[in-house]
């Protein structure tokens, strides 16, 4: 569990104590049940899904940059990246070219 601190106006406050006495639950409860609510209604909105996707193909390639340089500091046989095994430069791959249907 995390603590967080959050700062309301006067008034939402006030709303938000009154809404506590009536259905005599306390502040803390009410906003935690607002906050989960919210942050289930944002898992279900597409824009939200894209933009988490797009984030977590991010972090994916990032891992994968990661994991190899981790790879080569491991294993002292494996080429430096530009060089094939026998130490000599190589060219770096060519982007594939967009197809009309990714253009």
């Amino acid at each position: 569990m995390k603590t967080l601190a959050v700062e309301l106006d006067d008034e939402l406050h006030a709303q938000l104590t009154m809404l506590g006495q009536v259905l005599n639950k306390p502040v803390k409860a009410l906003m935690y049940d607002g906050v989960k609510d919210y942050v289930g209604r944002l898992r279900q909105s597409p824009e939200v899904i894209a933009k988490a996707k797009t984030l977590r193909d991010a972090f994916d390639a990032d891992v994968a940059v990661r994991r190899n340089a981790l790879d080569g500091l491991l294993d002292p046989a494996k080429p430096w990246p530009g060089k094939s095994a026998g130490g000599q430069p190589t060219k770096p791959a060519k982007p594939a070219k967009a197809t009309p249907a990714q253009a």
